[in-house]
């Protein structure tokens, strides 16, 4: 068992990612641009969001970016995927460290734990954090726990990137979307489709 595993928040834990894709399909249209397919979000979809847009073409002040976006866009009507709760009860009960890392806003993410009583279980959340290295590491030092058994659980190919960076062990998640191949191809030390499986993996 690890002594600690971060998790990212949207498309990890908060089943959401199709919001986010309606967003950028809008922030694409609104430029002018053909949206992107889904294989061409799922295979270059990066934080900082600003990297990801202008490799596409989009031209505009990132202001009316954050505007087309949220426009479509419905985090907050989500909820979260149906093993979160069951699988961050059972990592506590094992004594593991655990917490959020995300590009959502910390009050938000927050505020939806406490709804899933899962906020107890959490030694830290951080939002609004665009690239995750210094976020990771820092938990690493703070809470004297080895990136050698660290976990963090992501998405995106950024995800697996900026764990692989920060020295921990960078776990994929699927959510059934096909994925695992360009997780892979990006540093994932391991691939899962759900939390069930994270918990057989550890």
């Amino acid at each position: 068992m690890p002594t600690a595993v971060l998790f990212d928040y949207d498309g990890t834990l908060l089943d959401s990612i199709g919001e986010v894709y309606r967003g950028v399909c809008n922030v694409f249209r609104m430029s002018g641009l053909s949206e992107p397919s889904i294989e061409v979000f799922f295979s270059t979809f990066e934080l900082p969001y600003a990297t990801f847009y202008r490799k596409h073409g989009v031209t505009a002040p990132e202001e009316d970016i954050v505007r087309w976006y949220f426009e479509v866009a419905r985090h907050e009507e989500q909820f979260f995927f149906f093993d979160v709760v069951d699988a961050v009860n059972i990592l506590a009960q094992c004594g593991v460290l655990m917490g959020i890392i995300s590009a959502h806003h910390e009050d938000k993410i927050v505020t939806r734990c406490e709804e899933a009583g899962i906020h107890k279980h959490m030694q830290l959340v951080v939002g609004r954090v665009n690239v995750k290295v210094d976020s990771i590491q820092k938990f690493c030092r703070e809470y004297s726990v080895s990136p050698f058994e660290t976990y963090y659980v992501g998405d995106l190919i950024s995800d697996v990137r900026d764990a692989k960076r920060a020295g921990v062990i960078a776990v994929g998640i699927t959510r059934g979307r096909g994925t695992r191949e360009v997780l892979e191809l990006n540093g994932a030390d391991h691939c899962i489709s759900n939390l069930h499986e994270l918990l057989h993996l550890l």
